[in-house]
C-alpha cells in the first residue's frame, strides 16, 4: 500500500469511516483519529474492544479551531464527515451549507497548517448528476458539474471543486472519490429507512420503470478505493510505469467515480438486500415525473408544518431522481488513476447484506396486515373530517 504513518478520518464515528478505520489499521497505518460529532450505534461506536491504534475524537468542524490539536503530526486526511443525505436533514439549507461547505473549508485550513501530505475527499455522484438526464457508462472526468436540486447536492459539488482546486498548494495533494449509493452489513441510514416503510406495508410500488439502472458501491468496495487513492497521490512525485505517469502526477486533483462495477434497478437490488424474492416487494412502478410532484409536495409540506410537529419527509425530488433515472459510470477512471477494482464481488455482498437486514424484514401478511390498517385509519379520518365539515356547513350556513 505505500506509505502509512499517521490519518484523521472525519466522520470517522459512522458507518463508511468506522470501516475505513479498520481498513487503515489493516494497511499498517500507526495511529488513526476518528473525528466525529458524536459516537452511536451503527458506527465505530460497535466497533468494540477499541483498537489500540484507532483513537476517537469528538469535535464539531463547524466550530473555528476544533481540529487544529487533531490534526498535529497527520500524514494523511480523509474527509467522509457530510450532512443532509437523505430525508428531513436534506431540507436544513444552514446546517447542509455549515457542514459540507464550512467544514471543508476549516478541514483544508487545518491540512495545510499542519503540513498534512495528501486529502482525500469523499464526494458524491450528485456532484455531476441531477436527474436532468440520463448518465450511461461515462467517465467522471467527462461530466460537467451540475447546480443540483437540493442543498446536499449543490454544496458536495462545492466542497469537491473546493477541495480539488487546493491539490498541489502548501504541499497538500488531493483527490475526490464519488461513491454511489453506499449499502452494507451494518449501514444505519438508507436500508432501516427503507425497512421501516416496507414493514408498514407501503414497499409495493417503486419508481420509474424495470429498464432504469443504477450503480451501488459496497462499503468494502468504497474503502478500498479511498485507501488506494490515498496511496496514489502520495506516490513519489515523477513516478512512472508502462502506461505512463502514475502517482500523485496522474491522481491529483482528479475526481474519480466508485462502484461495484455493476449497475442495477434500484428496487430490484434492494428486494436483494433485503432478502426477498424477485417482485415480492416492488412490483408496481409509478412514473417518475408523477413521483416528482409527489416529492415536491412532501418539500412543501415538511416546509409549512415541521416546525409544529417535527416529521420525516416521506421522499423528496432529489431522492426520486436517485432511483427513477438511469445513472451508472465506467470504472475505467478508477483502474486507471489509482488501480481500482471491487474486492467484494456484488453476489458476495449481497448475501452478506441480506444476511445482516432480512431479520428485519416482516413476513408478507403482516406487511398486508400493517398496509390494511393504514388504509382503514385513514379512511376513518377522512370519514370523521367530511361529517364535521358537514356539520359547521349545515350549523352556520
Amino acid at each position: 500500500m505505500g506509505k502509512t504513518g499517521t490519518a484523521l478520518i472525519t466522520g470517522g464515528g459512522g458507518f463508511v469511516g468506522a470501516r475505513l478505520a479498520g481498513r487503515l489499521v489493516n494497511d499498517g497505518y500507526a495511529e488513526v483519529r476518528c473525528v466525529d460529532i458524536g459516537f452511536g450505534p451503527g458506527g465505530l461506536a460497535a466497533a468494540e474492544p477499541q483498537h489500540p491504534k484507532i483513537k476517537r475524537i469528538v469535535s464539531d468542524l463547524t466550530v473555528d479551531g476544533a481540529l487544529s490539536s487533531a490534526m498535529a503530526g497527520v500524514n494523511v486526511v480523509f474527509h467522509v464527515a457530510s450532512f443532509g443525505m437523505s430525508g428531513a436533514a436534506m431540507l436544513d439549507n444552514s446546517r447542509v451549507h455549515a457542514v459540507n461547505v464550512g467544514g471543508t473549508e476549516a478541514v483544508l485550513a487545518a491540512c495545510k497548517a499542519s503540513g498534512v501530505e495528501a486529502l482525500v475527499y469523499c464526494s458524491s455522484y450528485n456532484a455531476v448528476f441531477d436527474g436532468s438526464r440520463a448518465i450511461i457508462d461515462e467517465s467522471a472526468d467527462t461530466l460537467p458539474y451540475v447546480d443540483g436540486i437540493d442543498a446536499y447536492s449543490a454544496t458536495k459539488r462545492i466542497a469537491e471543486e473546493l477541495v480539488l482546486g487546493a491539490d498541489n498548494t502548501d504541499n497538500l495533494r488531493t483527490i475526490a472519490v464519488r461513491p454511489a449509493a453506499i449499502y452494507g452489513e451494518g449501514e444505519t441510514r438508507h436500508l432501516p429507512r427503507i425497512i421501516k416503510i416496507v414493514n408498514q406495508g407501503i414497499g409495493f410500488f417503486a419508481i420509474g420503470d424495470p429498464s432504469v439502472l443504477c450503480d451501488w458501491v459496497h462499503v468494502d468496495n468504497l474503502v478500498h478505493a479511498m485507501a488506494l487513492a490515498a496511496a496514489a497521490i502520495r506516490a513519489p512525485k515523477g513516478a512512472t510505469d508502462s502506461s505512463g505517469p502514475v502517482g500523485q502526477d496522474a491522481a491529483g486533483g482528479k475526481a474519480f467515480a466508485v462502484s461495484d462495477g455493476s449497475p442495477v434497478n434500484n428496487f430490484e437490488f434492494l428486494g436483494q438486500l433485503l432478502g426477498c424474492e424477485k417482485n415480492e416487494l416492488f412490483w408496481f412502478y409509478a412514473p417518475t415525473w408523477l413521483m416528482q410532484w409527489m416529492g415536491r409536495a412532501c418539500e412543501v409540506l415538511h416546509a409549512a408544518l415541521s416546525w409544529i410537529v417535527p416529521f420525516e419527509p416521506f421522499l423528496t425530488r432529489t431522492e426520486v431522481c436517485k432511483v427513477g433515472v438511469t445513472h451508472f459510470m465506467t470504472m475505467d477512471d478508477a483502474r486507471s488513476l489509482v488501480g481500482y477494482a471491487p474486492v467484494v464481488p456484488q453476489e458476495e455482498a449481497i448475501k452478506r447484506t441480506a444476511a445482516h437486514f432480512s431479520p428485519s424484514v416482516h413476513s408478507k401478511p403482516k406487511r398486508n396486515q400493517a398496509l390494511f390498517n393504514q388504509v382503514a385509519l385513514a379512511t376513518v379520518a377522512c370519514l370523521l373530517a367530511w361529517l364535521l365539515l358537514n356539520f359547521l356547513w349545515t350549523s352556520f350556513v
